[in-house]
């Protein structure tokens, strides 16, 4: 049986690092984001703070892309159609061979393993993804139509109160922005964990459950409209303690006879210093995938309209705001805010995204 020495005295440790770290972050975040729009307001001499009510904290940090963002792909080539087909492909391959295999075995073993939790989430993205590209595939058209005629939806996938989706569809869209950040960077970290201190062989079980996931999000990120918002890492490093408030007693009841990875164990001291590298790792790898998403739009798309729309929420809560984002007139600010702030699922009665980032964009 493993030696739980430390046990006691590395679990209240790690959650008061996570609150230390959590605490930090938020207070950075939010000071900034009030700076912002302190200054947003004395540029526009006050005119896009008058008829809008100030976000909540809440709808600061999430600030969820309208939903025709989770749909609508940025690749000219294939468009919307090859976005879902290559999630389908993803869905498919990833599920099937890393997820439902176990199923089959009945191997739950693996369970105890972070590399099947994360295939488990990441098949839960590719198969939101999926419905969500279908989705928009059927009722892309109306959306346009409705959109551009200013025509209020009476029923149907459009609710009543100008919203265009329904609460449903915008609930799926703000779980699967979220999912693709936590998801995206958790591929990352096991990847390159996996592959420099697990086992580095090119074996088929081993590319199938590590490498292929950080692939298939590489593909995704390259056609879809989404970002990676870096205040999220905290939903990053809050995925792996969750699995490591599961491990802790599945161990320490003997349901698990050793731990599934030795830089978990807590035998000796120097668990403290693993512990602390495990969340640095997962701010690591988070933000190489938001400086992906960064790279995506300053760089490769940075002639697209979807810049102006999307890449100011990379600088939400750093102080900086991205180039050319104030430039617009207090009409167009009005317009795009009245237009994007229909389509928050956090709170309706509020508009919740900036208008100087969330106007709807034709892709």
């Amino acid at each position: 049986m493993p030696d739980l020495t430390y046990l006691g005295a590395i679990i209240p440790c790690t959650y008061a690092v996570y609150g230390l770290f959590v605490s930090a972050l938020l207070f950075f975040f939010f000071r900034q984001e009030r700076r912002r729009q302190e200054a947003e307001a004395l540029v526009n001499h006050n005119n896009a703070s008058k008829n809008s009510p100030s976000p909540s904290l809440l709808e600061l940090y999430f600030s969820p892309l309208p939903f025709n963002y989770t749909y609508k792909s940025v690749n000219v080539y294939g468009g919307d159609v090859l976005l879902l087909c290559t999630r389908t492909a993803s869905f498919c391959y990833i599920f099937g061979l890393s997820g439902l295999w176990n199923f089959i075995r009945e191997d739950w073993t693996n369970l105890y393993f972070f590399t099947l939790w994360n295939v488990i989430m990441i098949s839960v993205y590719f198969a939101m993804a999926v419905i969500s590209s279908v989705i928009g595939l059927v009722y892309g058209a109306e959306f346009a139509k409705r959109e551009n005629s200013q025509q209020q939806p009476s029923s149907g996938w459009f609710s009543q109160e100008g919203a265009f989706w329904s609460d449903h569809v915008l609930r799926l869209s703000l779980f699967m922005q979220i999912l693709f950040e936590v998801a995206g960077g958790s591929a990352f970290f096991v990847t390159i964990v996996a592959f420099s201190f697990l086992n580095p062989e090119f074996v088929f079980w081993n590319v199938s459950a590590h490498f292929v996931t950080s692939m298939t999000f590489l593909i995704e990120l390259s056609q879809n409209s989404m970002i990676i918002r870096w205040q999220h890492v905290l939903l990053n490093m809050l995925w792996a303690l969750i699995y490591c408030t599961y491990i802790w007693p599945a161990v320490a009841t003997h349901k698990v006879t050793d731990w599934p990875y030795d830089f978990l164990d807590v035998s000796n001291a120097g668990c403290f210093a693993w512990y602390f590298a495990l969340f640095f790792a997962n701010v690591l790898f988070y933000s190489l995938w938001y400086t992906l998403s960064r790279i995506k739009y300053e760089y490769v798309y940075k002639d697209s309209a979807l810049v102006a729309a999307v890449l100011p929420l990379h600088f939400r809560g750093t102080g900086r705001a991205a180039a050319g984002s104030g430039g617009s007139s207090a009409a167009d600010l009005e317009s795009h805010h009245e237009i994007a702030g229909q389509h928050s699922p956090v709170h309706r009665s509020q508009q919740t995204i900036d208008s100087s980032t969330m106007g709807h964009v034709e892709m």
